[in-house]
């Protein structure tokens, strides 16, 4: 192997047997590189071979030439002057001698072979093969496997086409259809014999000066395709079109008459209509499957229960209380889900007061709150409506800051994404509020949940569940705590690709004319990023920028899915992602370089104007500054001798150009950014006049409101800048900052009440509560309360939800046996499996003959009591730092134990002061024995107990009776 000029790592797998060279070229071909052997030569002796993979040269273009459209004439050249259908490969000589093998493919005789003129059978075309190599010997089996390696080369013709095309770059409004060495082609003759379809690459192009509407190109690298394999290509591509359509279909459940049920009267139809991009498809249910299946109140699903079609019927007397009817539309392999949730209502007593609409103060901006709860006391608020059965409203505020303090609102039952019901109307039948959420004052975007948006819209008082989808049916009010404000600019012109787009099966950049394609992009989840363009791709990258899938609806889908375009991105909640990277398809770049279409994305919901990453401020200051070296350098060259060649002045001559280049695109982008602010200048400059006009007149008309160096002027801006930020105070918000664009980033209510982006600090906070994050970290009088990102609680109070170290000796600190008796064998008084052979268990279970540590038994076997004052004997000690409140042995003995107690001690004493904990074990007792010990606060100093196990003569019926268990594990923890 010689040179590489690609890096990378892909997997290959390999599941036939191949020869070097074919695997070369598919080496190649995954890095989109091409081979180029060369041979080094030393005098008139071969020094090496290589193989280097270069950068391939060309591209496709999107250049198909059809014969009877741009292709003039075409050749098919076969060269068959070097067709062998037999080898004789000839080893080195050695001592006069040589080795000879006979390789024969009946394959090619049978295609190329030759007939005897006598005879009429075929005879095979042969030559000789000396395979080059240093080594002096050549085993058999290596020659004809090297000879057999040759020969296949050699058995099929060379191919080479030749066409003659027409030259279409010069044509007015054609010139994309440009052809370069190494581009690659697609040409179709269908009055060829047979139908002819070839895919090459051009290796020599050549053309007339004077003829400039043709050129003739010589092709390489092709592969032939018979009609019927670009007919089955097309239909396969056909299938993959109709399944990519079926993932863009969408399934709504219509019902005829309504969602809601009364007193099991009625029935309705539900009809499931699918949506391609906003169109309804299949209106007359003939081309996809349509299967139903329903979910009882409880959310099971009901086996039982299926149908079928594009319409079903339903009945009120078929559901209780509440069921959901799930439609699976089928297409292409493609499943798509949609479904409605019906209810069924009794009349019954008078239900509980609904929301009244919010009456206005003359002269004052209120705001609405809103939150969400698990039950009508507010517990488990939240700002989303996600598993709440309960949705809180607070009418007519002077603060936009919304109370976190749940007896500040309204609670009503929230009828999921259907709206709540109100006081029932003279009908007796309930009223209902409906809550959606917009990007702005006029309902666009408007969608169920708060995510990224900054209005909230409620309509009240409506006799139907079912939430209209026009914005003009809600009263819009700021959300200002979904304002978010970027600036900075995270697409970085350096890092950018131009021609280049992702494959959506591994997120690698490949080539696509005009598209443009980011660098990798530093986020979070749950981020919001906005883009002054439609994005058409979105890809998500790991730490390691190792691809983990696409962006598609707030989701991440997995990989090979596909983004919706979209110029507005809410990062997934996956630990995951740390990286994003984004493309501009389809033509993006065919009126404009990447520098003049002043891409920006940042962070946030609000659009701000167009700067340059600081990145690309810092490569263009780095670019200037190699210019003005460049010059410097070449000065130095040319003034180095006294003299100045022509060659030299004109090196100088083109750095100097290089540096008032780079000079001029400064000073046009500095322009273009003062001529931009002038005329924003400008704009705001008469709008604040109008504004400044109608303060003055409203101050005027507040004069005789001055007393004792009070002023009520209501509303008046304190000090209002240049772009229209401004400071304002008045008596129903208080004081409150606003950007530009008239967003309220940071205010202080009159209650006392503050909300800013950042706080720096200095000083010490003293707060009776803290709230961090989504809620994920909470400090408050009883402790430090820490959620983990997957929902797992591992501090509550301030107590950890941790298992503390815990360590035994090592040989077990265990009780030996006495014997009396010369010689008699003494050991540990808990055994693993049994007693010496006596008597033995699973070895998972330690077991004790009470006499043998008793002496119960001690005429007969020699053993003596060896109990301690607790009438125990140890079983282990345990070591450990008192690092958390209890100290928890679980302790498992067998049905087959006799009565015995369970002693915890203080090092390894034996009186009842420095027992820390007992416990009797019933005979026959089984299972799983917590002990828990109160070890009070910790001390965070090293602490021994000893466990024992006890017992006396009242509790062993018979000497021979066992004491069975084992010890499951020993703990420290805070929680129990």
């Amino acid at each position: 192997m010689g040179l590489v000029e690609g890096k990378g790592s892909r997997t290959f797998h390999i599941e036939k047997h191949t020869d070097p060279y074919s695997m070369l070229k598919r080496i190649a071909t995954e890095f989109d590189l091409e081979l180029d052997f060369r041979i080094e030569t030393k005098g008139n002796k071969i020094t090496g071979r290589y193989v280097d993979l270069v950068q391939q040269i060309g591209q496709w273009r999107g250049r198909e030439i059809e014969f009877g459209k741009d292709l003039r004439s075409i050749k098919r050249i076969e060269d068959t002057d070097n067709i062998y259908t037999a080898l004789i490969g000839l080893g080195p000589e050695k001592d006069g001698r040589r080795l000879e093998v006979l390789v024969e493919d009946y394959d090619a005789l049978q295609r190329w072979g030759r007939r005897d003129p006598v005879t009429g059978e075929l005879r095979h075309i042969i030559s000789t093969y000396e395979p080059q190599t240093e080594k002096d010997e050549l085993s058999y089996d290596r020659l004809r496997t090297l000879t057999k390696n040759e020969l296949e080369k050699r058995i099929n013709e060379i191919v080479e086409y030749e066409a003659e095309i027409a030259d279409l770059e010069h044509v007015p409004g054609m010139e994309n259809e440009k052809i370069r060495f190494g581009d690659t082609l697609k040409i179709k003759d269908t009055q060829f014999n047979p139908p002819l379809y070839v895919e090459a690459r051009v290796f020599e192009v050549s053309g007339s000066m004077k003829e400039r509407g043709k050129k003739n190109v010589k092709l390489g690298d092709f592969t032939e395709y018979t009609e019927e394999e670009v007919q089955a290509v097309w239909k396969s591509l056909q299938d993959e079109i109709r399944r990519s359509i079926a993932r863009m279909l969408s399934v709504n459940v219509v019902s005829s008459a309504g969602t809601v049920f009364k007193n099991g009267i009625g029935d309705a139809e539900l009809t499931a209509v699918v949506y391609n991009q906003g169109n309804e498809m299949d209106k007359d249910g003939e081309t996809y499957n349509y299967t139903w299946t329903k979910y009882d109140k409880h959310g099971n699903l009901l086996g039982e229960w299926s149908m079928s079609g594009k319409t079903i019927n339903v009945k009120a007397t078929d559901i209780d209380e509440k069921a959901m009817y799930a439609c699976e539309v089928v297409f292409q392999d493609v499943a798509v889900l949609g479904y409605v949730t019906l209810t069924n209502v009794f009349d019954g007593v008078d239900g509980e007061p609904g929301i009244p609409g919010p009456p206005g103060k003359n002269g004052q901006t209120l705001y609405t709150w809103h939150k969400y709860a698990d039950d009508d006391q507010g517990n488990g608020m939240s700002d989303y409506p996600d598993g709440k059965a309960y949705i809180g409203m607070a009418y007519n505020n002077e603060s936009p800051i919304k109370s976190t303090n749940p007896d500040d609102y309204e609670w009503s039952k929230y009828r999921g994404d259907q709206g709540v019901p109100g006081p029932p109307g003279e009908d007796g039948n309930p009223n209902y509020t409906w809550v959606k959420y917009a990007d702005d004052e006029n309902g666009n975007g408007m969608a169920d949940r708060p995510d990224g948006k900054r209005y909230l819209g409620l309509a009240y008082n409506k006799t139907t569940q079912t939430e209209s989808t026009n914005p003009s049916d809600y009263n819009w009010s700021p959300l200002y705590d979904n304002v978010q404000v970027g600036g900075r600019n995270l697409f970085v012109i350096k890092d950018a690709l131009v021609n280049s787009v992702f494959k959506w099966a591994d997120g690698e950049v490949a080539t696509e004319t005009d598209s443009l394609v980011s660098g990798f992009i530093e986020v979070l989840a749950n981020e919001n990023i906005i883009c002054n363009y439609t994005i058409s791709q979105i890809m998500f990258y790991d730490k390691d920028k190792v691809y983990i899938g696409t962006y598609r609806d707030g989701e991440l889908v997995p990989v090979g899915g596909q983004t919706r375009p979209t110029d507005k991105i809410t990062v997934p909640n996956k630990q995951s992602i740390a990286y994003m990277r984004v493309s501009f398809r389809y033509g993006f770049l065919e009126d404009a370089s990447v520098e003049g279409k002043k891409v920006k994305l940042e962070k946030g919901n609000v659009e701000t104007d167009w700067s340059p990453a600081p990145e690309d401020e810092r490569a263009y200051a780095e670019y200037v500054a190699q210019l003005k070296a460049d010059l410097a350098e070449e000065e130095a060259k040319a003034h180095a001798d006294g003299k100045v060649t022509a060659e030299e002045q004109a090196r100088i001559d083109q750095a100097r150009r290089n540096l008032e280049e780079a000079k001029q695109h400064a000073n046009d982008v500095s322009s273009e950014a003062e001529t931009n602010a002038k005329d924003h200048a400008d704009k705001v400059s008469k709008e604040k006049a109008e504004e400044a006009r109608r303060q003055a007149e409203e101050f005027a008309e507040n004069a005789s409101n001055i007393k004792k160096g009070i002023i009520d002027v209501g509303s008046v801006p304190i000090r209002t800048a240049a772009n229209g930020a401004r400071i304002q105070w008045d008596g129903t918000n208080g004081l409150v900052q606003y950007d530009s664009k008239g967003n309220p980033v940071s205010w202080l209510d009159l209650k006392g009440n503050s909300r800013f982006v950042n706080a720096y600090l200095s000083g010490e906070i003293h707060a009776k509560r803290g709230v961090l994050g989504d809620g994920n970290v909470i400090i408050d009088d009883k402790g430090v309360r820490i959620v983990r990102p997957d929902g797992a609680i591992t501090m509550q109070n301030g107590l950890m939800h941790n298992a503390y170290a815990v360590s035994a000796d090592d040989p077990y600190y265990m009780t030996t046996t006495k014997n009396e008796v010369p010689g008699a064998e003494v050991g540990p008084v808990f055994i693993p499996g049994g007693l010496y052979g006596y008597k033995f268990r699973a070895r998972s279970w330690y077991v004790c003959l009470k006499y043998s540590a008793d002496g119960s038994k001690r005429k007969e076997t020699g053993y003596l009591d060896v109990r301690d004052g607790l009438n125990a004997v140890a079983f282990q000690r345990y070591e450990f730092v008192h690092c958390a409140r209890y100290l928890i042995f679980h302790y498992w003995p067998h049905a087959d134990s006799g009565k015995h107690s369970l002693h915890v001690v203080n090092g390894s004493s034996d009186k009842k002061e420095d027992r820390i904990y007992f416990q009797l074990i019933e005979k026959g007792t089984s299972g799983i024995q917590k002990c828990v010990i109160d070890l009070g606060k910790p001390t965070f100093k090293k602490r021994d107990v000893t466990f024992k196990i006890g017992w006396v003569a009242a509790w062993t019926p018979s000497p021979e009776e066992e004491i069975i268990f084992r010890m499951k594990s020993v703990i420290q923890t805070d929680v129990l």
